[in-house]
């Protein structure tokens, strides 16, 4: 398997009627392989627009790469760490651990150990707002921005 595209594709998030802010700018960095899995992960505010740092220095360095050498990857974007924002090397890395887990066929949390049965996540708004109450989905998961929880596949 091969990288073949590195792209990064901006959305306008338009915010809750009432808020004096412009509309979010988010993106999703995207990472194409020759076997048609794709591998994403967001780019969103508040932080910096790394997009010109994804395409210009980090899609050379990934084109004809193997998606799966994820260590690899990595310790070379981290010697190159002085020329891009400290976030990039982040990003690529989720989108990659993406693209294995879709190879796989397996969640992330089960290719990072097979005998997980749990898995800590946490989630955040991104804002500078207090915390929501939790609320129920339909699925019967609880839902809070601004609380680590145990996440347990069904």
């Amino acid at each position: 398997m091969k990288i073949t595209d590195v792209s990064v594709v901006v959305h306008e998030r338009p915010l809750p009627p009432g808020m004096p802010l412009p509309p979010m700018h988010m993106g999703v960095l995207r990472i194409r392989t020759d076997e048609g899995i794709e591998g994403n992960t967001f780019i969103s505010p508040p932080g910096p627009d790394i997009t010109d740092q994804i395409v210009s220095l980090v899609k050379p360095l990934l084109i004809g790469r193997d998606p799966l050498d994820i260590g690899a990857i990595w310790h070379e974007l981290w010697d190159k760490r002085r020329s891009m924002h400290s976030t990039v090397q982040g990003q690529v890395d989720v989108a990659l651990w993406d693209i294995a887990g879709k190879a796989a066929d397996l969640p992330v949390h089960r290719r990072r150990s097979a005998s997980a049965e749990r898995s800590k996540i946490s989630t955040t708004t991104g804002t500078k707002t207090r915390c929501p109450p939790a609320t129920s989905t339909a699925t019967g998961a609880s839902s809070n921005s601004c609380r680590s929880r145990s996440w347990r596949p069904r």
